[in-house]
């Protein structure tokens, strides 16, 4: 028999009941009552307990704040009608149809274009898709409040109400950057810029970047965007429809989850300062990759860059034709002054107490001392 359809990402597929039902595309799915956002926070569910009747919906909250659904990639869901009132949906790097091997059921209310109920039978009982009645702003699905089973479909467009946006997250050197992953492809605004990183320099301690040049921005694919605006509200993207393929060369890895709910609903990327470096600001007020104090885990929809154990705490930011030149003046280090005067390094730009440089425990090597390379 097929996976009981009550599984999580089957709900999260009844969701999206979309507006139009006969076009394919992204949705958001906002409920009538409570007026909450659906979000997917997870992509596991334990599905259905036949013997209670309860279902595993931990993976999808409701959400009311505007601020915290207009640049959350976890809000945007692609609905695909299949036949009839059948839909498949997809959305966080989750296909609900190839997880739960079927597909949900939606119904449009009478009269009303944009409401659906979302539902599934299952050996002659019907569930459907609710959300909790309370004043909070965060709150948990389930299929036993009659009350808020209204579902609201509404197109994804930056040229209305219910647009997407690129909220920035780090600011340097006076202009706004995001850590961007989401699933889904889209087409960047007037002012935007994209860039991965293809090469790290570890001697130099320089992440090297590439611009991604195009109309449409693959899906799946970790960027630094350079936003034009310090607002969301003046990122606004186009959310597409494209085959194109993420590039093969880009050293970020991306994160969809940051979520611990309870043991079985935790899905992290734990943070190692050891082995990653997240975006953010150098000493010197540059844009790089640092090592961040105090971060447990990989904040979700953003990436990290996997480096080896011997990496500096930060690596500056270089774009590529800024890096050849650099490589062609024959400077040995890009450390700031600061640094260059006071600092010792390793050839990989780990730093070494001075004391400890000075004694003769020190493994043989060449080193980095006042900016200059030494053999010790």
């Amino acid at each position: 028999m097929k996976r009981y359809i009550f599984s999580l990402l089957t709900y999260f597929v009844m969701l999206p009941t979309m507006a139009q039902i006969s076009a394919n595309g992204y949705y958001r799915v906002k409920n009538f009552m409570t007026d909450r956002y659906i979000i997917v926070v997870d992509n596991k569910s334990k599905g259905v307990d036949k013997v209670t009747t309860t279902v595993d919906l931990l993976a999808l909250n409701s959400v009311r704040s505007w601020d915290k659904i207009e640049s959350n990639p976890a809000s945007v869901i692609y609905i695909e009608k299949v036949s009839g009132n059948e839909y498949n949906v997809k959305a966080q790097g989750c296909d609900a149809s190839a997880l739960v091997g079927c597909y949900l059921r939606l119904d449009q209310l009478n009269g009303y274009p944009s409401i659906y109920k979302a539902y599934q039978t299952e050996s002659g009982v019907t569930v459907y898709l609710s959300d909790e009645i309370g004043d909070w702003d965060v709150a948990h699905l389930n299929t036993n409040e009659k009350r808020a089973q209204n579902w609201v479909v509404t197109p994804i467009s930056k040229d209305t109400e219910n647009y997407f946006g690129i909220k920035p997250t780090v600011t340097a050197g006076g202009k706004h950057y995001a850590a961007f992953y989401a699933s889904f492809p889209f087409k960047a605004t007037e002012g935007m810029k994209q860039y991965y990183v293809s090469k790290v320099d570890y001697a130099n301690r320089i992440a090297v970047t590439k611009e991604l040049t195009g109309e449409t921005v693959p899906a799946a694919t970790p960027l630094i965007i350079e936003c034009p605006s310090a607002e969301t509200s003046g990122n606004k993207v186009d959310v597409v429809e494209s085959a194109l393929v993420a590039p093969a060369d880009n050293l970020l890895t991306g994160v969809y989850f940051n979520y611990t709910e309870t043991a079985y609903h935790t899905n992290q990327v734990v943070y190692n300062p050891q082995t990653m470096r997240v975006l953010g600001v150098c000493a010197d007020g540059k844009l790089g990759f640092v090592k961040q104090e105090g971060l447990t885990a990989v904040a979700a929809n953003t990436h990290y860059l996997q480096v080896n154990a011997t990496c500096a705490d930060e690596l500056v930011v270089m774009g590529e034709k800024e890096y050849e030149a650099f490589v062609a003046s024959g400077i040995q280090s890009v450390v700031s002054d600061e640094t260059r005067e006071n600092g010792i390094y390793t050839i990989q730009g780990v730093g070494i107490d001075k004391n400890n440089f000075n004694s003769n425990t020190l493994t043989r090597g060449i080193y980095i001392v006042g900016g200059k390379k030494i053999i010790k």
